[in-house]
Order: structure tokens, then C-alpha cells, then sequence
């Protein structure tokens, strides 16, 4: 059981509590993209640059990315080799995968109790995605791990940490969902290497025995005409049916996988169950089965099909409808448009996009279907940088300085950086710098940057900062002049300024204490013996407006 959601294992804990659970472009393409590694076997240091999307990928980063490189396989794209070594890289040493790894090879162990370590869904959607690139090595050794977790009901758990026990419990436990996801695994890796000229190491016998398992989860009961019994899977036996559960269980069971498209024109009419005609078909077809219960359950329900439940499970819906041949088109429609709503609504989930992509694909004429390029170009784009620490301005932000705009943390690697400056909405420069005019004074400025790399640009852009009063700098103090006696007049001069000032005040003290105003003061006598100073604090005006200000104060006379 598995969502593309990132909150999948928290998902998974809160149905575990209640004893049932969830988990949850045709575009142009670069000569780098058409070297993907297809063929390539070597291990590369686990890195950013090729990983589709920009959300945490600490449980859902391998399970997105081999959707996404199945999207493209399916539409006939070739996938970004980047993208390919980063699937690579995610490899652990024992063959299988989990959610994701900063270090190559180095994974952690299977831990049910945790929800954590390398897991057969993750396993699975790879194995798929490994297959489809032609990743022999990579797929024999997926497959192999699998295999080697297969519980002896012949289902899978989730985390299959309890090998070989006939009755695990918790997420080790064989599932429906968990079970499908391997069987699309095995369906997929089987086909591949038995049409290799050195075929590979099938497990034909081992995927009939996960489909056995399954069958088992799809009891036939009445009342009929119900969205709790006839078709549905259950997730565990002995528990309810279960919408995620059947739809990926439906889809897994008609024995396609996710690159098997477009399917058919649909010419089954959708089956009729009650209890005085029991729902028998000859022979018995639980995927056309489960598909009736998908498609009654969305005619029932309309627009609250998919309320609430995981964001993948309408492109799962429309992929078991299609693969299955059963009509109405209207339930398939429906399950679309949804699918379509849930990727629109993470425009950077690329899982969300991938099995929008895959969906569209597989119904009748999905080759040429409209949307797909549109949704390709997304896809493609969710490997374009990913701003990690937004820019800042730096430098002191008044009138008469120079400030800049510094470089931001980037993932994915961006190739180049251009800058803007705006107040406002007006664009003031394209320079990495930005000198402070006095027509900005009070007013903000915010810096943009745009990180761009083979795949496409991001844009972030800084908070912004207000512009102060610049400082106009003193180069000759004010000086007073005249005879310092009781009785006598002393002038001040301002001193030299820059830029020249347009207003100029004066103020005498004696120590902390305002003897005096404006450029001229007459002692009195009981200054005698005190030091006295003038302070001159200028400003100058630039349309209007105080775009610059100064202090200095004069050297001390001595009052005899």
C-alpha cells in the first residue's frame, strides 16, 4: 500500500490504530536527454539534480521518481539521463529500495514497527520503472529482493521484515495494495526478460501465487448493490472493502502494468450483481468484477468520488476501468477529470502528474490525447531548480549605497543566475548590484533571481527592504570663529559636505547642554571657563523630498 502523498507513513500509522489502513513533454529534448543511461549500470552519488519535483523525498523520492520515468516511457519520451542515474543511485546493496537514500547502496532494514527502511511498494514501482529503461542488472535484483519477501500466504506486507511467517502483523502483513504494487512489478520485469536475447530470471510462478493471494481479498457477498461488498478488495482479510485497496488490486490483477497503453476500446458492459443472480462470469474475472464495483461506486457518489482520498487514487481508478474494457465511459471520464483536478492542485507533485500522464495514456487514443504534452512539459519541468533559501538584500539599504542581491541555495543545480531589482512593480535593474538613488528614498526594493538549468528556470525573489535618508559625509568640520570672551559674538561655519547640502542647522552646547541656536552666539558670563561646541546636522533635498542627512560637530573653544 503506498500513496504519492508525502504523509504516506503517517497515513499508514492512523489506519494501523483502527485495524485497516491507506497509504496511503512531448516537448523539444536536449542532446543530454537522448544519452539517457539506459544501458548504464554504474552507480552514481546519490544528488538532487535528476529528481523529479521539489517535495521532501524522504518517503516518497524513488516511488515519484520511477512514476515519472514511466510517464515518459509511456508516452514515448526519452527520459532525462539525469533522471535515470538518480533512480540508479537510490539503489541499497541487497537489490531492493526504500523511500530514499543520501548514500549510495546504504539503506536501512525493513522495520514495520518504525514504518521505516526499505519497503516492497517503493521496490515494486522501481522494479517497473527498471524494466521499462532496460536496466537488466538493476530489475534482476529489485525482482530478486521481492522474491525473497514474499510471505507464505504469497501476498506482501509493506514492510516485510517478518520473512517466511505464516502470520505477520502490522504493515508486515500481506495487503492488498502492497501485493498489487509487487504484482505490477513481476508482471512488468517477467515480460521484459523473457523478450531479452539472454532472457533473464522470471518469477512467473511467484506472480501467479501473489495473484492467488489476492483473489482471496475480493469475497462475493450480499446484499448486492452496495459500495461495501461485491468486486471490492479488502486490504487485510477479514476487513471491509477498501476503495485504494481495490483500485490498484483491480488494475494489477488484469495483468497490465503501467506502460501497457493505450488499452482497447472498452466493450464490456459493466456487470450486474445481487444475490439471486450471483456475479458469475465465465470464466470468473476479478478484475472485470472489481472494475463493476469501481464504476457503480463512482456513478454513486458523482462528485464526491474521490473526496478526501489519496491524491493518486482517480488516475488508478480510470487505469483499472480502461485496462478491464468496462463501460460506462462516463465512470472513466469522471475518474479522469479527477485525476487531472489532483494534478493540477500539486502543480510541482510530479507523482501526482506521472500517473495523470499514465492515465490519459491508456485509454482509447491516449497517443494523441491533447493533454498529455501539456502535462509532459510539467513533468518535465519539476527537475528545474528548486530554491532551497530565498535571496536577500545585503548591504545598508539607504539612499547613496550600493546594495546586493546574494546568491540563494539552490537544488538541482542551476547552470545560470539572473538578478532584478524592483520597487514596486517597476523594474529598476538587471545587475547583480543595485546603488540607492534618492528617488527611492521611503520606498522598497526587493531583488528576484532566476536560477535556470537544462530543464527550465525558477524565479525567488527576496523580502523586500525600505530605502533610508542617505548619510551626506562631513570633510571638514564646522569650525567656530571669533574671540571666546563674555560678551563677544562667535561665528559658525558648517564645514564641507558631500554631496553640498540645501539646509543647514546649528546648535551650541556646553557639555550636554543647549546654550544656542542658529550660526551666531553671544557668551554669556557664566560660560566662563566652559568648553562650547556648535553641532551642524545638514540635509539636502532631492525633488522635494529629504534624500540625505549629516552630523559633525566642531572642535571646543575654551571660554576665557
Amino acid at each position: 500500500m503506498f500513496s504519492a502523498s508525502s504523509s504516506a507513513r503517517r497515513t499508514l500509522s492512523a489506519f494501523m490504530a483502527i485495524g485497516c489502513a491507506t497509504t496511503l513533454c512531448l516537448t523539444t529534448v536536449p542532446a543530454e536527454a537522448l544519452t539517457h543511461s539506459a544501458v548504464s549500470t554504474a552507480v552514481a552519488a546519490p544528488s538532487d539534480a535528476g529528481l523529479f519535483g521539489a517535495a521532501d523525498p524522504t518517503y516518497t523520492g524513488v516511488y515519484r521518481q520511477s512514476l515519472s520515468l514511466l510517464a515518459f516511457e509511456a508516452a514515448g519520451v526519452t527520459p532525462p539521463g539525469v533522471a535515470v542515474d538518480w533512480l540508479l543511485s537510490q539503489r541499497c546493496a541487497d537489490g531492493g529500495f526504500q523511500g530514499y537514500t543520501t548514500s549510495s547502496l546504504t539503506c536501512t532494514a525493513p522495520d514495520s514497527t518504525n514504518y521505516a527502511g526499505e519497503d516492497t511498494n517503493t521496490t515494486a514501482v522501481a522494479l517497473q520503472a527498471l524494466s521499462a529503461l532496460g536496466q537488466k542488472a538493476a530489475a534482476q535484483a529489485a525482482a530478486d529482493w521481492l522474491i525473497a519477501h514474499q510471505n507464505t500466504d504469497q501476498g506482501f506486507g509493506y514492510y516485510p521484515d517478518q520473512v517466511a511467517n505464516p502470520s505477520p502483523s502490522g504493515s508486515a502483513a500481506s495487503d492488498a495494495n502492497s501485493t498489487a504494487m509487487v504484482l505490477m512489478g513481476l508482471n512488468a520485469f517477467n515480460t521484459y526478460v523473457a523478450n531479452l536475447p539472454t532472457p533473464g530470471v522470471p518469477y512467473t510462478a511467484q506472480a501467479d501465487a501473489a495473484k492467488g493471494f489476492l483473489q482471496t481479498l475480493q469475497p462475493a457477498t450480499c446484499p448486492p448493490e452496495t459500495l461495501t461488498n461485491e468486486g471490492a478488495f479488502e486490504w487485510q482479510p477479514g476487513l471491509a472493502g477498501f476503495h485504494y485497496a481495490t483500485v490498484q488490486a483491480s488494475f494489477a490483477i488484469s495483468g497490465h502494468v503501467l506502460t501497457d497503453a493505450p488499452f482497447a476500446v472498452p466493450n464490456i458492459v459493466e456487470p450486474t450483481f445481487n444475490c439471486a443472480n450471483p456475479p458469475v462470469i465465465d470464466p470468473y474475472d476479478p478484475a472485470l468484477v472489481s472494475a463493476g464495483y469501481i464504476s457503480r461506486w463512482i456513478d454513486l457518489a458523482g462528485s464526491d468520488s474521490f473526496t478526501g482520498d489519496p491524491s493518486d487514487e482517480p488516475a488508478w481508478a480510470a487505469l483499472s476501468l480502461i485496462a478491464s474494457g468496462v463501460l460506462p465511459q462516463s465512470s472513466i471520464d469522471t475518474a479522469l477529470q479527477f485525476a487531472d483536478a489532483a494534478a493540477a492542485a500539486s502543480r510541482n507533485d510530479a507523482g501526482d502528474i506521472a500517473m495523470d500522464i499514465l492515465a490519459r495514456h491508456a485509454q482509447p487514443g491516449g497517443a494523441t490525447d491533447s493533454q498529455i504534452p501539456v502535462l509532459m512539459t510539467r513533468l518535465r519541468g519539476t527537475l528545474a531548480p528548486v530554491n532551497v533559501v530565498a535571496p536577500k538584500v545585503t548591504g545598508i539599504a539607504k539612499v547613496g549605497q550600493m546594495v546586493t542581491c546574494d546568491l540563494s541555495s539552490w537544488k538541482k543545480g542551476p547552470v545560470s543566475r539572473a538578478y532584478a531589482w524592483y520597487s514596486g512593480t517597476t523594474r529598476l535593474s538587471t545587475a547583480y548590484a543595485l546603488t540607492l538613488t534618492p528617488a527611492l528614498v521611503t520606498k522598497s526594493v526587493r531583488c528576484a533571481v532566476t536560477a535556470t538549468n537544462s530543464f527550465g528556470s525558477t524565479a525567488a525573489t527576496s523580502a523586500p527592504v525600505k530605502v533610508l535618508v542617505g548619510t551626506l559625509a562631513n570633510t571638514v568640520l564646522p569650525t567656530i570663529d571669533g574671540t571666546a570672551r563674555a560678551g563677544r559674538k562667535l561665528h559658525a561655519t558648517s564645514g564641507t559636505w558631500n554631496p553640498t547640502a540645501t539646509s543647514t542647522k546649528y546648535v551650541w552646547k556646553i557639555g550636554t547642554t543647549v546654550v544656542g541656536r542658529g550660526s551666531t552666539y553671544t557668551i554669556q558670563k557664566t560660560d566662563k571657563g566652559k568648553r562650547l561646541v556648535v553641532v551642524v546636522t545638514v540635509s539636502r533635498a532631492v525633488n522635494g523630498s529629504t534624500a540625505y542627512v549629516g552630523t559633525a560637530t566642531s572642535k571646543s573653544r575654551i571660554v576665557r
